[in-house]
């Protein structure tokens, strides 16, 4: 059986395999954290690397640039720090808040396609990566 390199196997790195986690859910909420921020972004190469690259690996390179393009991060504003700064206290401050009744909580609104969500759950993980550690013992003990 001949040896496979890396880049003839059929293992692609930058496609997700299955369907995306389920951030409604504990299980799919800690899947989106371990995975946020590892996509690694499509090399750029000059026309002669381009076009030395054999069929196979030019439509991969054409694949993973595509996937780039979709992944892109989202680039902070004035108004996602913001909104991560106003958030990031609330968490905090409801967190530590141990008497019965109403949390203070956010509305962020906008047009679609804006980052909204994005921004909310990359606070609430950013918070949860420095909260709970330092709080709970167990990652699981979290919530």
């Amino acid at each position: 059986m001949a040896d496979h390199t890396q880049d003839e196997s059929g293992i692609v790195p930058f496609l997700r395999s299955g369907p995306p986690p389920d951030c409604t859910t504990w299980e799919g909420w800690q899947q989106w954290q371990r995975q946020r921020g590892t996509f690694v972004a499509a090399p750029r190469l000059s026309l002669e690397q381009y076009a030395a690259l054999s069929p196979r690996r030019r439509a991969l390179n054409d694949l993973h640039r595509t996937a780039t393009h979709v992944n892109m991060g989202l680039l902070e504003t004035p108004m996602s720090a913001r909104v991560t700064k106003l958030m990031r206290g609330r968490l905090r401050n409801n967190a530590l808040n141990f008497e019965p009744g109403t949390r203070d909580g956010l509305m962020i609104s906008g047009g679609g396609f804006l980052g909204k969500t994005e921004t909310a759950c990359a606070a609430a993980a950013a918070f949860t990566g420095s909260f709970c550690p330092a709080r709970f013992p167990a990652p699981a003990t979290c919530y």
